[in-house]
């Protein structure tokens, strides 16, 4: 490095180095200028930020005399590009994470819907297989119940037949039988029947019911056939209905045990002249008249007398 005396000894030279170092500089000075100028317009590439980079590394490169040599402007133009880059670099990356945000809430709806979906089409399947299982439950208990129904239909049948239902239409018929445990009951018309035969003769009491059920009808037995306890010997009480008004012959001839006859007599019209016929006919047996009134009971005794009890023991028992 040369003195200030040396310096002064070579004043040319030293002059002319000045003018090569100014010249110099203005050249750098013009290169860095055109480098900066090549930005254009700043976007988040990799074209932008190499143009930004080596303008910022040619200016930094640069003496204090060659950066006297650019103007202001140049200079406000590199710092408003790295300005704009870092700016579009910001918005870029707040847009990436804003999409990349938005793919995974998209991919997590997607993944969400197929679940939702998927167990959609199983709880279908289900309800399915459920309303199949339930078709197949609900045909086999129709199934069930017709192959019930035909059997009970084929034992009402049965019993019908066994019984002496004619026609087992469901109501009573004039002339349709019932046989039952007590004996044979014959239809009248629809709302009457007589008992014409007693099942067995060694009953041990004898009732005649207020009504019998014929092919599910049930009936009043307002008669009580001739002969249909002859010879009931076993019989120690007898029994009549409330709704029987006839009482035919021999009906209880020879019933020689029952000393006990309950006889209901509000409804009691004919009274066969032989239908207590062989039955004890001695002031022992008691013979118990269940009526309205004295009339009826009067009327009914009067009766029951003449058909072979002339000797029995009456009692009145009151009865609507």
């Amino acid at each position: 490095k040369l003195t200030d005396l040396e310096k002064e000894c070579i004043p040319d030279a030293i002059s002319a180095l000045e003018a090569a170092e100014e010249t110099y500089a203005e050249f750098v000075a013009d290169d860095v200028t055109k480098t900066i100028n090549a930005i254009g317009d700043v976007a988040y590439n990799e074209e932008s930020k190499a143009k930004i980079d080596a303008a910022k590394e040619a200016y930094n490169a640069m003496s204090n005399l060659e950066r006297s040599l650019i103007k202001s402007e140049t200079v406000a133009k590199l710092t408003a590009a790295e300005a704009a880059y870092e700016e579009a670099k910001e918005a870029a990356e707040k847009e990436a994470a804003e999409k990349a945000e938005a793919d995974k809430k998209a991919a997590q709806e997607k993944a969400a819907k197929e679940a939702a979906d998927k167990k959609a089409a199983e709880e279908k399947a289900l309800k399915e297989a459920a309303a199949k299982e339930a078709a197949a439950k609900e045909a086999a208990a129709k199934e069930a119940a017709a192959k019930e129904a035909a059997a009970k239909e084929a034992a009402a049948k049965e019993e019908a037949a066994k019984n002496g239902v004619t026609n087992n239409d469901g109501k009573a018929d004039k002339g349709e039988t019932k046989i039952t445990e007590e004996g044979t009951y014959t239809a009248d018309s629809a709302t009457e029947a007589t008992f014409t035969k007693a099942a067995d003769t060694k009953l041990k009491k004898i009732v005649v019911p207020d009504t019998v059920e014929i092919d599910k009808t049930t009936v009043k037995v307002t008669k009580i056939a001739k002969g249909a306890y002859q010879g009931a010997d076993q019989a120690k009480s007898i029994t009549v209905g409330r709704n029987v008004k006839n009482i035919g012959k021999n009906a209880f001839n020879n019933c020689k045990k029952a000393k006990k006859i309950y006889i209901h007599a509000n409804k009691i019209k004919k009274i066969d002249k032989t239908a207590f016929k062989g039955c004890p006919n001695k002031k022992s047996t008691k013979v118990y008249i269940y009526a309205k009134n004295k009339t009826v009971y009067n009327k009914v005794v009067k009766l029951v007398k003449k058909a072979g009890l002339s000797k029995a023991t009456f009692k009145f028992k009151k009865e609507k």
